[in-house]
């Protein structure tokens, strides 16, 4: 049985992720951390976990952890994660994993370091409409990827910054799923506010394909709200 700890009893995390694990098998649910103990004592008990902390620390040091998630923010979670890797638990963090490349890119060399893996969580590259969609964009019929259309807009959040980082992030990680490592960005926005903007971004890849992406609030929500089509040199392409 994998021993499984969890940080951070926020919204989030159980209304969407502590949910979640009712459907994994072997695992055994040890211990939930939040600084706030209700909310950690209240998790514990509603999702079948055997103890509950308000140090990660502790729980690291008393545990004897295969795995953790951790779902707080981007401000506390580099730190952790660290942490966690260095502690020798393996992790999942939800996105956003850091606020700068240089928090991210301690993040992947302590990963290295420890040899414990560190995944963020970008759950929709595994989700059945774009596993079907890379099934089909990796296949010799479809040809050569060329170009990539997406979008992804929804509701305001604090800060534009936020609304990027916080939701419209998935996005960016499909396109990158599907068109590779970007050696070129070029955006630019109509700002309405603090909260509000449209926003097109242009991206080259190292392997030639090129991508455009709509972000934003003012696109709506719903189930059109996000959308993301491949072309290929043959003509074809596939979406959802």
């Amino acid at each position: 049985m994998l021993k499984i700890g969890m940080i951070g009893a926020g919204i989030h995390a159980t209304g969407n992720l502590y949910p979640s694990l009712k459907y994994l098998e072997g695992v055994q649910l040890v211990a939930v951390c939040d600084i706030n103990e209700q909310k950690a004592r209240d998790a514990a008990r509603n999702f079948g976990f055997e103890k509950h902390y308000v140090d990660y620390k502790k729980m690291l040091q008393q545990e004897s952890l295969d795995g953790a998630i951790v779902c707080l923010n981007a401000e506390l979670h580099p730190g952790i994660s660290i942490d966690c890797v260095q502690a020798g638990v393996n992790l999942l963090v939800e996105k956003p994993p850091a606020r700068t490349l240089e928090q991210a890119k301690q993040m992947s060399q302590a990963s290295r370091d420890s040899g414990k893996f560190i995944m963020v969580g970008f759950q929709k590259r595994f989700g059945t409409p774009y596993v079907k969609a890379m099934e089909i964009v990796r296949s010799d019929e479809f040809g050569k990827v060329v170009l990539i259309e997406a979008k992804m807009h929804g509701f305001e959040y604090p800060t534009i910054f936020t609304s990027l980082m916080e939701w419209q992030i998935h996005i960016l990680d499909l396109v990158r799923a599907f068109g590779g490592e970007v050696v070129e960005i070029r955006a630019t926005a109509n700002r309405l506010n603090e909260t509000r903007a449209s926003i097109l971004t242009n991206l080259k890849f190292e392997n030639g394909v090129i991508a455009t992406l709509s972000l934003g609030t003012e696109g709506g929500s719903g189930r059109f709200c996000e959308r993301i089509e491949i072309v290929s040199d043959r003509k074809k392409g596939s979406d959802c």
